[in-house]
């Protein structure tokens, strides 16, 4: 801006000397004419320039609200698998004990038609003939023992019997129940996947344009001076908000930490990034799209959000002034707050931020200053 207001007054000022002198002289009138045409052509690439830069921002706006959205569908249908997941297993189990009860109504159902198969051939006529024989009545009692006792088993045995249905009537039901709510998940998920591959298809659209938007250098340049600052802007507020508490542990595993993620390195730290004078602060890591994330190292979650060039982006904090960021992501799982550790996802590889291809771009900074992550990852 300052220096467009420089050649705009230097512009004016030579345009009221040579006015000025164009009353004395025809060929200066003349030269004048031809730099107020080139002042009108600077004035028209100033305006083109700052148009160009007004729809990039605005296509860039577009695309962060487009992979929002895409990690925030992708959020809801993990979410969605894991109750799928969760309901299936619980049919299974419901199916499982439905089984073990049918089983069991069986060998009831077999042990209660023994039991009045033996009262019948006992027969009621049996019993009125043993009683009226009065000549052994230990063979009376014992008989009618053995009587009550079969009725009192028939008895238990249909209340048994009873409960088992109940049980396999209550099976059932859940068994529906789930059944419904899984079909219910189903459509769901599969209504976000649609939203998600249409997401995707704008989204494609919208790098296209950017790509359309950036190819000279210069353009490219600007760009990715632009990312860098934002960067550095976010780092530089973070860098006063966060705890400085003292980590010993952190500095003395240098050389020992694990990657976030496995994957050959395609942008080594410090390489040349295409463009003069630009070099990268960390690596990126190539890797197979929606693989999991990890954080490197125990710590908290102090930013969680898009960042032009850098995508989806989830910077961690270790103490002592180190920290750990993790960009380009497919979607995002760990939120500002979370406290993480190794075994957690915190993220899966995408290209989020406009790039073609699924990486990570991973740094590890110390004191808001960047360091080779190659020294403690391995």
């Amino acid at each position: 801006m300052q220096k467009k207001l420089k050649l705009f007054f230097m512009t004016a000022l030579i345009c009221f000397a040579s006015i000025a002198l164009a009353s004395q002289n025809p060929e200066i009138a003349k030269r004048n004419a031809e730099l107020l045409s080139v002042t009108g052509k600077i004035d028209q690439l100033n305006k083109n320039i700052s148009f160009e830069q007004t729809r990039q921002n605005h296509l860039q706006y577009e695309l962060e609200i487009s992979e929002k959205f895409i990690n925030k569908l992708t959020q809801q249908i993990t979410a969605l698998g894991k109750q799928l997941s969760a309901e299936q297993a619980a049919i299974a189990k419901l199916k499982i004990a439905q089984a073990n009860f049918n089983e069991k109504l069986s060998k009831q159902n077999t042990a209660l038609a023994e039991q009045v198969r033996i009262i019948y051939q006992m027969g009621s006529a049996h019993s009125v003939k043993t009683l009226l024989n009065l000549d052994n009545l230990n063979t009376i009692n014992r008989q009618l023992y053995y009587h009550h006792s079969l009725t009192d088993a028939r008895l238990e045995l249909v209340t048994e019997i009873k409960k088992t249905l109940a049980i396999l009537n209550s099976n059932m039901m859940q068994i529906t129940l789930h059944e419904a709510n899984l079909k219910k998940l189903l459509k769901n998920k599969y209504q976000q996947q649609i939203k998600q591959q249409l997401a995707q298809k704008k989204r494609l659209s919208i790098i296209s344009q950017i790509n359309e938007q950036t190819k000279t250098q210069q353009q490219q340049v600007h760009a990715l001076t632009t990312d860098q600052k934002n960067l550095q802007d976010i780092l530089a507020t973070l860098e006063k908000t966060v705890s400085k508490k003292y980590d010993p542990i952190f500095s003395q595993l240098r050389g020992k930490l694990k990657w976030p993620v496995k994957g050959a390195i395609i942008g080594a730290y410090g390489s040349n990034v295409g463009i003069k004078d630009r070099f990268l602060s960390g690596v990126i890591i190539k890797a197979t799209n929606n693989t999991p994330v990890h954080s490197i190292y125990p710590g908290k979650v102090i930013f969680a959000n898009w960042l032009r060039g850098f995508g989806l982006l989830i910077i961690i904090n270790h103490g002592n002034g180190y920290m750990s960021l993790y960009g380009r992501n497919y979607a995002l799982f760990a939120k500002v707050g979370d406290t993480v550790t190794p075994q957690d996802m915190i993220a899966t590889i995408g290209n989020s931020g406009g790039y073609s291809s699924p990486s990570l771009y991973f740094e590890i900074r110390h004191n808001g200053t960047p360091i080779d992550p190659n020294l403690w990852c391995s």
